[in-house]
């Protein structure tokens, strides 16, 4: 039997909930249509295959993934305790670009820092509706312009400094090297992108 809901967990798009079975914790995400549920789940499993951390699928039905439950602090959170989570990241973040497709790039998309979740096994990527095939340099771009943007009590000057920490850890694990202007656009273009989000929910 199942138990009720633990909580209701943070989505703008769809209704997610933390609930209990047989004393293990799942995630059950209800989307708007099941093409959304479908994509998610691909995406999910393929990820699987080549070793990235994200969640397991359990189970699937029309609108409905229910997929294991995650346990550790999104980065969104843990960045005001520590910087132990930025080398995890970059590492991911890296793993996940080296998965091509006819010679494109997969992209996380959507890189708010709630959507990585930091754990004693390393960082997980959570939410996988936004992705998509292209540049690097746009999930880069997000990350920073989320890093400078957080609610933190940290100073710029230390934001600062985690963010070349990460990007240094990015181009130690993909091998690449990452034009400083494209990442300043690319922040840039993010920005502009919150900042339009959020004018709409005014």
């Amino acid at each position: 039997m199942i138990r009720p809901v633990l909580k209701k967990l943070e989505s703008k798009r769809n209704d997610v909930y933390a609930i209990k079975y047989k004393n293990k914790q799942f995630v059950v995400k209800i989307y708007k249509n099941k093409d959304s549920r479908v994509m998610e789940e691909k995406t999910l499993k393929r990820l699987n295959k080549h070793g990235l951390n994200v969640p397991k699928v359990v189970n699937s039905h029309k609108n409905i993934l229910i997929t294991e439950f995650i346990d550790g602090k999104t980065i969104g959170k843990a960045i005001h305790t520590s910087a132990d989570w930025v080398e995890d990241l970059a590492k991911w973040l890296a793993k996940l670009h080296n998965i091509k497709h006819n010679e494109t790039t997969i992209l996380k998309g959507d890189c708010n820092l709630k959507n990585f979740i930091f754990t004693k096994k390393g960082v997980y990527g959570i939410d996988f509706e936004n992705t998509f095939y292209g540049d690097p340099i746009h999930d880069l771009g997000e990350i920073c312009f989320f890093i400078i943007d957080s609610t933190s009590t940290l100073k710029r000057k230390t934001k600062e400094k985690i963010i070349k920490k990460f990007i240094q850890n990015y181009q130690k694990h993909s091998k690449k090297s990452i034009d400083t202007k494209k990442l300043k656009k690319a922040m840039k273009i993010a920005k502009e992108k919150a900042q339009k989000r959020r004018s709409k929910k005014r």
